[in-house]
């Protein structure tokens, strides 16, 4: 016969309500009759049973829904929340939609909780749990569940109602090193105590780097992976990774599709370059994998213009290496189909990279320099068919006018005699394979290559050089 509307909350005793014995079993309307639970009157005393303190719910907005026979739910919103940085270095802010829904009898409650990061960045983070407590307080049953821009994850709740969420299969680091403390008491007093919902990850910490070693690469889900936030380059920062195999990360079911954006990043090719030049992944984990492209119509200006229809393939046989090759074929058949073939050996700083070229199929003489520049000599079978200067490779391939470099520099002419464009054999300047003195640590091909190894975006652009 309570007046529910006009109570005296602030003097109304709710413990002495929880402590009869039979609690667990009693339902809602055994206590409220016939309320409208979506008065504003009530929502007070509703977010009391839950256990907010009444700045949460002013702070959060909060508001009530339901009925006696489907449950009663309390949603609030909070913008612009900042947990502020741990022992553990992890700092966050963003903003939270709390939603909790309490069962047809007190002491059963299901919360809901989703996170934005203010920075943009990452992608929705939710998680729920669910707790059964009796009229002690004490749990009787608790779950959770977790998702990662709507993909399943792993939580774990213990037995002091402490979560652990872990969604590294789609980010390596957005995992929890300490649990969040979920319980039926835990502290929902103030505005401010929302920020407690925002997941710990360890990514989270400006200093937080990947531990190839720590890492459970056979689980990640490569379909779903996070690829704006994985630091591709974290698959070098171990101590063995020279003679580290494909299949040391993917499965051999892996499909080649899935793993495009990361050798598309480890061949340097940005998205439009790789759509415009329809870039299509191949192969296995185990057999090797391939990255190919094509362009139409690819033309080189200058004072006479030289066209062709190029193509472009990479061949990633493990990690220790990477071979490529791109072929031209002229428009105006003003030479014949032209290939550049190449090796790079990431392991050693002291090997020299090797490349290859031919000619209407006939071998060529190429050399890529200190530097990671390359020259082709052809002019054994047309004295016109030699690179007047190396190319220097680009660090990244962002659009179709960047396939230019795929034309050779020759000249249109197709004298037979000597050479017309002034170019020196590669022989006198470049590096034919053997010459490991300049590649010391302190020279510019050492820089090159740590460069090349490090970003991991340079490697296919040496192919592309043509």
């Amino acid at each position: 016969n309570l007046d529910w509307a006009n109570l005296d909350l602030a003097n109304f005793d709710l413990e002495g309500l929880f402590n009869q014995t039979d609690f667990a079993t009693t339902e809602w309307g055994e206590i409220f009759g016939a309320i409208n639970f979506e008065t504003a009157a009530f929502c007070p005393l509703l977010e009391q049973f839950a256990g907010l303190g009444q700045d949460f719910g002013i702070v959060g907005g909060c508001t009530c829904e339901g009925s006696l026979n489907e449950g009663l739910g309390i949603n609030c919103n909070f913008e612009d929340q900042c947990a502020p940085a741990a022992d553990d270095g992890i700092a966050a802010c963003g903003s939270i939609d709390f939603g909790m829904s309490l069962g047809q009898t007190p002491g059963t409650y299901s919360t809901n909780i989703c996170v934005e990061l203010s920075d943009g960045v990452y992608p929705e983070v939710c998680y729920t749990y669910d707790l059964m407590t009796a009229a002690d307080g004490s749990t009787i049953a608790q779950s959770c569940t977790a998702t990662y821009d709507d993909n399943m994850c792993g939580c774990e709740i213990d037995e002091n109602s402490c979560m652990l969420i872990d969604c590294g299969n789609y980010l390596p680091g957005a995992v929890m090193d300490t649990c969040q403390y979920l319980g039926a008491d835990a502290t929902l007093q103030f505005g401010a105590d929302a920020a407690n919902f925002l997941p710990r990850f360890q990514v989270l910490d400006p200093n937080f780097e990947v531990n190839f070693e720590e890492v459970d690469w056979m689980s990640i889900d490569w379909t779903n992976l996070d690829w704006q936030n994985f630091d591709v380059d974290s698959l070098w920062n171990h101590s063995d990774w020279a003679n580290t195999e494909w299949s040391d990360i993917f499965s051999a079911d892996v499909d080649a599709d899935s793993i495009c954006p990361l050798l598309e990043h480890f061949a340097g090719v940005g998205a439009e370059f790789g759509i415009d030049g329809g870039c299509a992944c191949s192969g296995d984990s185990v057999g090797g994998l391939g990255l190919d492209c094509s362009f139409q119509d690819v033309c080189v200006d200058g004072e006479e213009t030289l066209c062709g229809s190029t193509t472009l393939g990479f061949d990633f046989d493990g990690l220790g290496a990477i071979v490529g090759e791109a072929c031209v074929d002229f428009s105006g058949d003003e030479h014949p189909i032209t290939c550049f073939k190449y090796s790079v050996p990431l392991a050693d700083e002291m090997t020299a990279p090797t490349c290859e070229a031919t000619y209407g199929g006939d071998g060529c003489d190429c050399a890529i320099d200190e530097n990671f520049c390359v020259s082709i000599d052809c002019s054994d079978y047309n004295g016109n068919a030699v690179t007047s200067t190396c190319s220097q490779v680009l660090t990244s391939w962002n659009t179709a006018a960047d396939a230019t470099v795929l034309v050779p520099r020759f000249s249109l002419a197709a004298d037979d005699g000597e050479t017309s464009n002034g170019g020196t054999p590669p022989g006198n300047d470049g590096l034919q394979g053997g010459d490991t003195d300049a590649l010391n640590n302190g020279s510019s091909a050492s820089l090159a290559r740590k460069s090349l190894v490090l970003a991991m975006v340079c490697i296919g652009s040496i192919a592309l050089l043509l």
